[in-house]
Parts: structure tokens; C-alpha cells; sequence
């Protein structure tokens, strides 16, 4: 699964103190559909952060015409911390079947 964090953002400075959200995206590829993906079973970051919204946004992303699904996590409940260089995202499939997908981060 690919992931996207803080799209258009590169490098994705996170700040781990801050008291914002992370906005994550899943992008669909021509072997996965994004739109797949349970959003209520989607973890992020060290600590298993839920999504903030309880909900996701399905929108075209980066702009391939292809759906994809953003999420947002509150910063705080991630446990990234000062030094990480990466963050994860978990999650099943509608039909159960496991996912992760993994994005460079750098800690401001």
C-alpha cells in the first residue's frame, strides 16, 4: 500500500509537539484501490493513532484520476518523536486482508 504524508509536503516535516493533525492519504495504484480500505480499522504512527474525523475523505489526491482515500490523525496520539525518519500507517481491506504503507518523515 503507498501512503502519502502531508501531501505536496516533501520533505514531511512533522513537529512532534505540535498539537495539530497529520493529514495522511492512501493512493490507489493500478493494483490497489485505496477506497478499499476499512477507515475504522486504520492505525498511524508508533502509538496507533485513529483517525481524527472518525471518518475518511475520498478525493483524487495527486491528481492521477485515480480515487484515493485522506485521513487525519492528531499529532499528539501518533508517538512520532524527535529523530523518527519514517511513519507507518496499518489497516485492513473490506475484505480483511491486512495493509501497511510507510512514508519519510523528517522531525522538526
Amino acid at each position: 500500500m503507498t501512503v502519502d504524508i502531508k501531501p505536496d509536503g516533501d520533505p514531511n516535516r512533522i513537529n512532534p509537539a505540535s498539537k495539530g493533525v497529520i493529514p495522511v492519504a492512501i493512493l490507489s495504484t493500478d493494483t490497489f484501490d485505496a477506497t478499499t480500505v476499512d477507515p475504522l480499522s486504520v492505525k498511524f504512527g508508533p502509538d496507533g493513532a485513529t483517525e481524527t474525523h472518525n471518518k475518511d475523505h475520498i478525493e483524487d489526491v495527486n491528481g492521477d484520476g485515480k480515487l484515493d482515500m485522506m485521513l487525519h490523525f492528531q499529532t499528539q496520539e501518533t508517538g512520532i518523536a524527535s529523530g523518527d525518519t519514517q511513519a507507518c500507517l496499518t489497516g485492513k481491506t473490506t475484505s480483511g486482508l491486512g495493509v501497511t504503507g510507510c512514508d519519510l518523515i523528517q522531525t522538526v
